[in-house]
């Protein structure tokens, strides 16, 4: 029994690697792979799909995506342009504050992208090492799904620790604070860590070659007359979601079998966001066609499949050896909750999606009998993916710094996010614990 499930593990962890080793829609495809091998070979009954939070991924990029085409995401780039432009010397500090906004309102960290070659811009021409902004910019832009009212991970543990009265107003008050914290708190840090641009040997020697050129100034283009309409029509969708989430009394009831049900919050989030980019087609006059050609809707259908299908497998490994997993735990480990919380870190940065990690983690934390406070406490741990430098946002990032302080070093963990996401994860972790205390 213990060979076969090692095996089947072995399974999931191996198409788990493989699927990260190429990247993007691969990690669904190996996922589904790997479900197959499982179902076929080891005869598993196939685990629960994850419908609702597929639902949430869609409903919540048609809404983005209507943003980006209604030139709302360009204008809000230019809002954040005049912010960094206007604190040089703190950059270090306001480039995570910048991206950590970004990624709180649209759910999505490929959106910050957008403002990493203003930040590298500032850099240069203060003479600021761009490692540290770069590297914090993308770990504020990562660590703020955990407590973003329009991620999946969000509506993720929303859904799963509804049932011990805890709401999206609670996950948002004990994360949010915890994530700006923790960043801060990274960014002193990493402010003091590395030589200065002036003294760095790979700058230099790109620099005196020739090879290296001053970064232009990033340039925006006019701002579309509805782009305003569409920043306004995205908040208010914002704050129907979070208001919705905090007060589920507000929500209707159907009674069912004699038995009162309420509208889940999955099913909530899904038909606000559609709603409210319905809306915004005909106020800010889109073409549906833009929308699809929306560089958010490509790489957010990307993550569905993606999540769909890594998702689905470990759901299905998890399902059918739960009994085990569960007698393994309260024999050896009882009321370890650290020992879950290396769990789920491990899950995270194999996975590198929050929505996923948190899909897989969360019930099963619930099964192992975990309260529901020290659940929210541990959630920013789903954003493990700055432990392996696979993710397309880190090459990403390393690639707008030509000056060459942002990098992977030759033992793959020495990396330029590795410091700044060590700290700004596990110190999220640190303040959120504090912040239960406050609220329940």
């Amino acid at each position: 029994m213990l060979t076969v499930l090692l095996l089947q593990l072995v399974v999931v962890v191996a198409c788990i690697l493989i699927g990260s080793r190429y990247g993007g829609i691969a990690s669904g495809l190996f996922g589904g792979f790997g479900l197959a091998i499982l179902v076929f070979l080891f005869g598993l009954k196939p685990g629960s799909p994850p419908i609702n939070i597929v639902l949430i991924i869609c409903a919540i990029i048609s809404l983005s995506s209507a943003l980006h085409a209604a030139g709302g995401l360009d204008y809000l780039v230019g809002i954040a342009a005049k912010i960094l432009r206007n604190n040089p010397k703190r950059i270090t500090y306001m480039a995570p504050l910048v991206t950590c906004f970004f990624s709180l309102l649209c759910g999505s960290s490929y959106v910050a992208l957008a403002v990493f070659p203003i930040i590298v811009e500032i850099a240069y021409k203060e003479g600021i090492r761009p490692e540290r902004p770069i590297s914090m910019g993308l770990l504020g832009a990562t660590q703020a799904l955990t407590g973003s009212p329009m991620s999946a991970a969000t509506a993720v543990l929303v859904s799963v620790l509804a049932v011990y009265g805890v709401t999206l107003g609670q996950v948002m008050l004990v994360c949010i604070p915890s994530v700006v914290c923790a960043l801060m708190l990274a960014a002193f840090v990493v402010s003091h860590h590395g030589v200065e641009l002036d003294k760095d040997p790979e700058f230099i020697r790109r620099r005196d070659s020739g090879e290296l050129a001053p970064p232009a100034e990033v340039k925006f283009e006019a701002i579309k007359p509805k782009a305003k309409i569409a920043v306004g029509v995205f908040i208010a969708a914002i704050v129907v979601t979070v208001v919705l989430g905090s007060f589920p009394s507000l929500l209707p009831t159907w009674e069912v079998g004699g038995k009162v049900t309420r509208l889940s919050i999955p099913f909530t989030i899904s038909l606000v966001m559609f709603s409210f980019a319905a809306l915004m087609i005909p106020l800010c006059e889109i073409k549906p066609g833009k929308i699809i050609q929306s560089s958010i809707f490509s790489s957010g259908m990307m993550a569905v499949i993606s999540l769909f299908g890594v998702a689905w497998m470990c759901d299905t490994f998890f399902s059918n050896n739960k009994g085990t997993f569960i007698t393994f735990y309260q024999t050896y480990f009882s009321d370890s909750v650290w020992l879950y919380a290396v769990g789920f870190f491990i899950i995270s940065f194999l996975i590198a999606s929050q929505g996923a990690a948190t899909t897989i983690a969360m019930p099963l934390g619930v099964t192992l009998g975990i309260q529901a406070p020290y659940l929210l406490a541990l959630f920013p741990i789903a954003n493990g993916s700055w432990f392996l430098p696979i993710s397309g946002n880190m090459f990403a990032a390393i690639a707008m710094d030509r000056t060459g302080t942002t990098g992977i070093g030759k033992y793959l963990l020495n990396h330029s996010f590795i410091l700044p996401g060590a700290i700004t994860c596990f110190g999220s972790v640190f303040f959120a614990f504090i912040l239960i205390n406050l609220f329940f």
